[in-house]
C-alpha cells in the first residue's frame, strides 16, 4: 500500500507521486520525485550510489553528475541552501541517506493514483497532465521507451573510450 511521508512542513505522498509543502503541490521532476521517494523510504540507512543507478536509471549508462543533479533538484525541491545536508546527507564514497525526522501515513482512498501506472503515467500525473492518459495508452509508453533507447545509442557514442564521430550532412 502507498503511504504518506510527513516531515518538516512536507508530505510526499507516494500514490499521488506528489510533494506538498504546506498543502501546495512543489513542481518537482519526476526523477527527482523518484529519488526523494526513494531516500526517504529506505531513511534508515544510506542509500549506495550503485542502488541509485539501478533504481533509477536501470539498464541506461549515466555517471556520477545524473546522480549529483538529482540530489540537487531533491535539495532544491525542499528549499535547502547549496550543499546543506539538513534533508539529504552526502555519505562519501558511498552514496546518501534522508535524515530528516519522518512521520508515515497511510493517504485517503481518494488520493491514490492506480497502483499499475506506467513510468510515462507517472510522469504524466506528477505534471498534472492524468487526464491525458486515456488519450495516450500504451501508445506513450512505447514512444517513452524509443525515445530512451536512442538517447542510450547517443550516450553510447559519446561515451568515453568512442571516437568522435563527425555530424551527418
Amino acid at each position: 500500500m502507498a503511504k504518506l511521508y510527513r516531515f518538516a512542513d512536507f508530505e510526499l505522498d507516494e500514490a499521488r507521486f506528489e510533494l506538498r509543502r504546506a498543502g501546495h503541490a512543489v513542481a518537482v521532476q519526476p526523477k527527482v520525485l523518484r529519488m526523494l521517494l526513494l531516500l526517504v523510504a529506505e531513511r534508515e540507512r544510506a542509500v549506495s550510489t550503485d542502488e541509485l543507478f539501478g533504481t533509477l536509471w536501470p539498464g541506461e549508462r549515466v555517471g556520477m553528475a545524473s546522480i549529483r543533479r538529482a540530489v540537487i533538484g531533491v535539495r532544491r525541491a525542499l528549499d535547502e541552501p547549496g550543499d546543506s545536508q539538513h534533508s539529504v546527507r552526502t555519505v562519501r564514497g558511498f552514496g546518501y541517506q534522508f535524515v530528516q525526522p519522518v512521520r508515515v501515513a497511510t493517504p485517503p482512498a481518494s488520493s491514490a493514483a492506480s497502483p499499475s501506472l506506467s513510468p510515462w503515467a507517472a510522469d504524466l500525473t506528477a505534471l498534472g497532465l492524468a487526464e491525458t492518459l486515456p488519450l495516450y495508452g500504451r501508445a506513450a509508453d512505447r514512444v517513452r521507451e524509443e525515445t530512451l533507447r536512442s538517447w542510450q545509442h547517443v550516450d553510447a557514442r559519446s561515451a568515453p573510450g568512442s571516437e568522435a564521430r563527425p555530424a551527418a550532412p
